[in-house]
């Protein structure tokens, strides 16, 4: 019977021990940090751009909010003069800006529309190759420019943007130009169509 017994426990044991690699699998690709890496665009610049607390977990299993200092500052970075340093942050910021909260979506609101109208061909380039950034990227960024999902239309400012950034892309690549539909697309409610039909 002791024979028997010893079989069935460490096949027992086993089992648990799986469960939890795979647990904690679960738990490391549930953090920003976690789903970075699996994101081929995501290098080591944009991993150390991110702030500390990006890679925590509440009890609930879902990332931390994203809020404070360091985040603002990942923010503000989208208008910094050094070209490397605003793409590091746009990438960073796409990991992030779905948990903003308080002052770093108060901030992500006063930089995106700044950085849209001064940068928009270097904010287009992210989405082609070599960088390769998604269409789950592209749209957060147009629904963080529209005023979040749930908002139903426009503002002027927001339409005014996507206006220069149409006027800035007269001489823009072909690939350039369909990211530049599809982000007015998404922007407007009108998918992946553009023009100036969702434009105020």
């Amino acid at each position: 019977m002791k024979q028997l017994l010893l079989p069935i426990a460490l096949i027992a044991f086993a089992a648990c021990g799986d469960q939890t690699s795979k647990g904690t699998e679960a738990a490391s690709t549930n953090t920003v940090v976690g789903a970075a890496r699996s994101k081929p665009w995501v290098d080591q610049a944009t991993l150390e751009a991110l702030p500390k607390d990006a890679n925590s977990i509440s009890k609930s299993g879902e990332p931390v909010p994203a809020s404070g200092d360091a985040y603002v500052a990942m923010a503000r970075n989208l208008s910094s003069d050094d070209k490397q340093t605003r793409i590091t942050a746009v990438r960073a910021i796409s990991l992030t800006m779905a948990g903003a909260k308080s002052d770093y979506a108060t901030a992500l609101d006063q930089q995106i529309p700044r950085y849209l109208s001064t940068h928009a061909r270097e904010f287009l380039g992210l989405f082609n190759p070599p960088n390769n950034m998604g269409k789950i990227e592209l749209q957060a960024w147009a629904e963080r420019l529209r005023g979040g999902p749930k908002s139903t239309g426009l503002t002027t400012e927001a339409s005014e943007i996507l206006r220069g950034m149409k006027s800035v892309c007269s001489d823009c690549t072909q690939s350039e130009i369909e990211v530049l539909d599809l982000f007015v697309g998404m922007a407007t409610g009108r998918g992946g169509k553009g023009g100036k039909g969702g434009l105020k």
